[in-house]
Order: structure tokens, then sequence, then C-alpha cells
């Protein structure tokens, strides 16, 4: 598989941004401009991945799009590089592969 997404930190930036898409913006140009991961600067391209190698909700999201299909707002955690706290995250995802 293959996904890029836009990882925000709360729900009415990611409905925000889905209702941008819906009106035909460009993923990789809202993705530079809102996404705070730091694959925003590709456009929030993650390259290709297999099973096992996301959080499972991202994954499950992924699998369930077709090619060039965007999702509704996703729900993740990962912890920060320099704390040990769970960080809660909104991403919305589209499958490219």
């Amino acid at each position: 598989m293959k996904a890029s997404h836009i990882l925000v930190a709360d729900l009415s930036t990611a409905q925000m941004i889905k209702q941008k898409l819906t009106e035909g913006n460009n993923f990789d140009s809202l993705a530079r401009k809102f996404s705070t991961c730091p694959s925003n600067a590709h456009g929030g391209d993650l390259g290709e991945f297999g099973p096992g190698m996301m959080v499972k909700p991202f994954e499950d999201a992924t699998v369930a799009l077709n090619v060039g299909q965007v999702s509704d707002p996703v729900q993740t955690q990962r912890s920060e590089e320099h704390t040990s706290e769970l960080q809660s995250h909104l991403n919305l995802v589209c499958r490219l592969l």
C-alpha cells in the first residue's frame, strides 16, 4: 500500500480540509499548508508500507479506500519524541496505491 495523509490536531480543522477537498482543492497543496507531520514537505506522502507498519486505525482506513479516495477523519495516537505522553491526532488519508 501507499498513502498520503494530512495530520491535524482537531476535528474542526480536519472537517474544513475535507470540505476543501470536496470542493476540488489539491490534496498535496493542502497537506503542505495544514499538516503538522514532517511529511507535509512531500505533500503528506508516506511512501509504501505493508501490513502492521502503521497504527491499526490508519492501516484500516487505508485498506478500506479505493486508490485516489480520501477518508473521513481518522483518529490516531502517537508518543511525541521529547515526552512519553500520547498525543491524539486526526488524519485525512488518501490511498495512492
